[in-house]
């Protein structure tokens, strides 16, 4: 695995690290929801629900 840094969303090397994670869940059969900020769960900008 690799690496997470903070970059420049400008710079066209940097990639959107909530858009990978989003990519692997639906890739998986998963589903993302994108929410309000006041309908979060939580206070962060990412929350998760594992199921197995």
């Amino acid at each position: 695995m690799g690496t997470i840094v903070q970059g420049k969303i400008a710079d066209p090397r940097v990639g959107d690290v909530y858009d990978d994670m989003a990519e692997v869940v639906l890739s998986r059969g998963g589903e993302v929801l994108i929410l309000d900020n006041e309908d979060m769960p939580t206070e962060s900008d990412i929350a998760a629900v594992y199921r197995y």
